[in-house]
């Protein structure tokens, strides 16, 4: 028995040693992190690798990656051999990142003893590397384009200037946040970046607070062409000196009649659809104007061009002291009839009624006037109320 306990202890402290022994040699284990990459694919793939020196055996390595402020991780394992991890990620439509936005990513290797080694952290910037992007710059703007030479960049920045310095010219607010310009050369390779970063098609692909604008233009393309650059400046102005709550908070006529208004002076095709549609009574009423407009392209076509014929009366009519007064009524309390209450004593109605009056010398605003379309819009209780009302000014108006 005696033996048998000395035999046992003697086990023990065999045990012990080869415990220690082991967490001694995995404690001494190190990995160090030389080199990494990572490279993509737009819309298509990615692909991450990493070098690294261990004293350990390595089996297994996995890259980590965070898309722009989500919390979300992304886990992928890759392949281990010889010091290097390499790991692709096939891109889908349920895993495919925002486009242009900043990715954070990091590497993570398993030892045969079950221990793990992280990289440092590492970023990309996911953008449209379909293309040889040419560049350039002007004060705030970054122009990236990859057909045509230089004449086109000039054309388009100068653009931009022009709608920040019309927008300016009616409304006190400053230069807006740097924003990067970016111009293809067809419709579908814009679209194709469009969706993959998330932008509605609104007048152009512009997402307020983005900070990236992008353009569908040809080499050549002619003056017309170019005022969409304006257009859009000009949300994105708007979206930057108001704040987004602000921004929000105006009606979708205003904030289109500020645009249209930053291109520069109609053009007479323009004016003439407007004077046609008005003369068919096809005009929208302001009101259906408020939320959004029309995404049927030519109701989309003919709603912006009113906005911008109502936001040049505005400016006429109560100079651009006044207008600011209305557009900081509307950013303050987004509401779309009663606001212009506040700033000039009268509603939003009796605003369309003189602007019809002045522009297409209407008096008669009942004939005018689509019920319909308010009626879908707000409802038949919203409509006879708006009738009263119309009714009634047009009672002390005769």
């Amino acid at each position: 028995m005696r033996n048998l306990g000395r035999f046992g202890a003697l086990a023990a402290l065999v045990c012990f040693a080869a415990l220690a022994l082991a967490s001694r040699a995995s404690a001494q284990e190190v990995v160090e992190f030389t080199a990494q990459r990572a490279e993509y694919q737009f819309g298509d793939s990615f692909n991450f690798a990493a070098e690294f020196n261990s004293s350990a055996v390595i089996l297994d390595g996995y890259v980590f990656y965070q898309v722009g402020e989500s919390e979300r991780i992304w886990v992928y394992e890759g392949d281990v051999s010889r010091g290097r991890l390499d790991v692709t990620v096939l891109l889908n439509d349920s895993n495919q990142p925002k486009a242009f936005t900043a990715i954070r990513y990091w590497f993570r290797i398993a030892s045969d003893h079950g221990e793990f080694f992280e990289s440092p952290r590492y970023s990309l910037y996911y953008e449209d590397n379909r293309f040889d992007w040419q560049e350039a710059e002007f004060g705030r703007f970054t122009l990236y384009w990859h057909s045509g030479g230089p004449e086109l960049a000039a054309a388009v920045l100068t653009a931009a200037a022009e709608g920040v310095a019309r927008v300016q010219a009616v409304l006190p607010l400053p230069q807006p946040h740097p924003v990067t310009l970016r111009v293809y050369a067809n419709l579908a390779d814009l679209e194709r970046a469009a969706d993959l970063a998330g932008y509605p098609w609104v007048a152009g692909h512009t997402q307020p607070g983005a900070g990236v604008l992008l353009f569908a233009l040809e080499p050549d393309a002619p003056p017309a062409a170019l005022r969409s650059v304006p257009h859009e400046v000009a949300h994105l102005t708007l979206y930057d000196g108001l704040g987004a709550v602000g921004f929000a908070n105006l009606p979708a006529w205003l904030s289109e009649g500020v645009a249209v208004l930053a291109e520069g002076e109609p053009e007479p095709q323009q004016l003439a659809l407007l004077n046609a549609a008005a003369q068919a009574g096809a005009l929208p009423a302001l009101y259906s104007l408020c939320g959004q407009l029309p995404q049927e392209p030519g109701l989309a076509q003919l709603a912006s061009i009113q906005s911008g014929s109502l936001v040049r009366y505005l400016v006429q009519r109560f100079n651009p002291t006044g207008f600011a007064i209305l557009v900081e009524a509307y950013a303050r309390s987004g509401d779309c009839i009663n606001a212009p209450q506040a700033a000039f004593g009268v509603d939003l109605l009796q605003l369309e009624l003189d602007w019809r009056a002045a522009t297409f010398e209407q008096p008669d605003p009942l004939a005018q006037v689509p019920w319909g379309t308010i009626a879908s819009a707000a409802g038949v209780a919203t409509v006879l109320w708006l009738l009263s009302q119309l009714a009634a000014r047009s009672g002390r108006q005769g």
